[in-house]
């Protein structure tokens, strides 16, 4: 891969849209990122360890933002690298060197990174906050993964496919958030809590004052990243424009604007749990308005 074609991840505080709009970046499609965090389903995505430890954003189950994806025109095949003990390592290091020549390959650390370039020896990997960041890795090499002596934990391969309509992407996002509200446990691992009852986790770290600072202020920058963009999308959704896509939009906005102020370093502990709560509050109200707005593009649809 030449340097001129190297792939790009962009700055994004979720490195794992990071790599899914460089990827489709690099592979030419038309889509604005809003969408991909938005029909992927991610934007609507919030999970908190009890301690609030910066892992929050990272350790949780992303197979259907991965298969929404496809709809977006990337194919993303997850493959998990071994303990030391593992004997299958040599495997997935042959198919993650191969993705890297073929497609494109992500790995799955401290962050995800694109991977930029491969050689004989190794990996180099994308940046996107630049080279002094302690949590990216600048390069790996093949026999450090073979003998799990690095800090990754698996790779995605990404290729590109066939999109689907616009209305099928937008149901498919709105149905994911509604998922994502409903049905929290389909997404959460041992120890977390995923979705409005994330919320609630955050509030009660806070107020326990037994939580990681650092943690605090990860998460806050992540989620309010993501609903930061899903208002974006609502506003500019052009698909549809209703009163549901202009509360929609207003509803995030002030969503993360509160979590963006929670994760201020200087503010007291009960501060931020305010914020928090008053977060948590304007969200539980947002799947009723997702619901009517999965209504009205139905009715619009059975109309036309």
């Amino acid at each position: 891969m030449s340097d001129d074609n190297q792939p790009k991840q962009p700055p994004y505080n979720a490195t794992f849209m990071g790599v899914v709009v460089g990827a489709a970046n690099h592979y030419g499609t038309n889509f604005d990122p809003t969408e991909y965090y938005c029909e992927s389903g991610f934007a609507y995505a919030l999970n908190i360890a009890p301690e609030l430890c910066p892992s929050g954003p990272y350790c949780w189950n992303h197979m259907a933002v991965v298969e929404n994806l496809r709809q977006l025109g990337l194919s993303m095949t997850h493959t998990y690298l071994g303990d030391t003990s593992s004997p299958s390592n040599n495997d997935v290091v042959g198919k993650a060197s191969s993705a890297a020549r073929e497609a494109l390959l992500s790995i799955e650390g401290l962050e995800h990174q694109l991977v930029s370039h491969t050689d004989e020896g190794g990996l180099e990997l994308s940046l996107p906050w630049g080279p002094d960041s302690a949590a990216c890795l600048k390069r790996i090499e093949y026999e450090d993964l073979r003998q799990k002596e690095s800090q990754v934990f698996g790779f995605y391969r990404i290729d590109s496919c066939d999109s689907a309509q616009k209305r099928i992407r937008v149901l498919q996002g709105l149905e994911c958030a509604l998922r994502m509200y409903r049905e929290s446990s389909d997404f959460e691992m041992d120890g977390y809590r995923f979705g409005l009852g994330g919320l609630e986790s955050w509030a009660d770290a806070l107020s326990s004052n037994e939580f990681d600072p650092h943690g605090n202020w990860w998460n806050a920058q992540v989620w309010s990243e993501c609903r930061r963009v899903a208002s974006e999308y609502f506003s500019n959704l052009e698909f549809i424009k209703s009163n549901e896509t202009n509360l929609l939009a207003q509803k995030y906005s002030d969503v993360a604007n509160l979590l963006s102020k929670a994760g201020d370093q200087e503010l007291d502990n009960e501060s931020k749990r305010t914020l928090v709560l008053q977060a948590a509050e304007v969200e539980t109200s947002t799947p009723n308005v997702l619901r009517d707005l999965v209504e009205r593009i139905n009715e619009q649809q059975a109309i036309n």
